[in-house]
Order: structure tokens, then C-alpha cells, then sequence
């Protein structure tokens, strides 16, 4: 694999489906910068007391992550909620299916 070779995209769309941004996977696997970039992007944009809620099948983790490390400013963090799809929600723990499906 080339340094820049594209493995994949990945797409944050709004409710109606429509697709907002891409970002170019260069990476093996679904890693959670692109999420974040995709976020954060979409954050930039949008006014500041604004609240977005984010349907995404491992939002569980990225949550985790977002609390527990520093990667997001706190600004965007307490506007930022996520939830899990129902298909995705039953191959997830118990305790996550309760916090995240919607």
C-alpha cells in the first residue's frame, strides 16, 4: 500500500440522508480521527449553542474516548451526544444498549 492510497471513505450525512462531508480513509480500519475530524468540521460551522446529536454504530467508544482523553474542546464535548443504531445496538453490552439505543 502507497502512502497515498485511499482505503476507504467515510461520510458524516444529516438526517434526510444527505452527505455533509467526506473523509478519505488512508488508514486499515475504521479509526476514530476520522470521526473526530468530521466532527470537529462540522462543529466549526454550526453556531455555538447549537446541540448535535450523532447516530453512530460505535459511538459508544468514540463517547468513551471523547470523556476520558482530551481531544475535543470541552466547548464542543458538552453539545456532542451520541446514540447507536438498533442494528448496531444488540452486538453491544447490556449497559451500552440502555445508554445508546435510541
Amino acid at each position: 500500500m502507497d502512502s497515498f492510497d485511499d482505503t476507504g471513505i467515510m461520510a458524516l450525512i444529516c438526517r434526510h440522508d444527505i452527505p455533509l462531508f467526506f473523509a478519505n480513509i488512508n488508514s486499515p480500519g475504521e479509526q476514530q480521527k476520522y470521526s473526530v475530524a468530521l466532527l470537529e468540521h462540522l462543529f466549526s460551522l454550526i453556531p455555538s449553542y447549537a446541540t448535535v446529536v450523532a447516530l453512530y454504530d460505535v459511538g459508544c467508544v468514540l463517547a468513551r474516548s471523547l470523556s476520558k482523553y482530551d481531544i475535543l474542546p470541552h466547548s464542543i464535548v458538552s453539545r456532542l451526544r451520541f446514540a447507536t443504531t438498533a442494528m448496531h445496538a444488540y452486538g453491544h453490552e447490556w449497559a451500552c444498549q440502555l445508554v445508546y439505543n435510541p
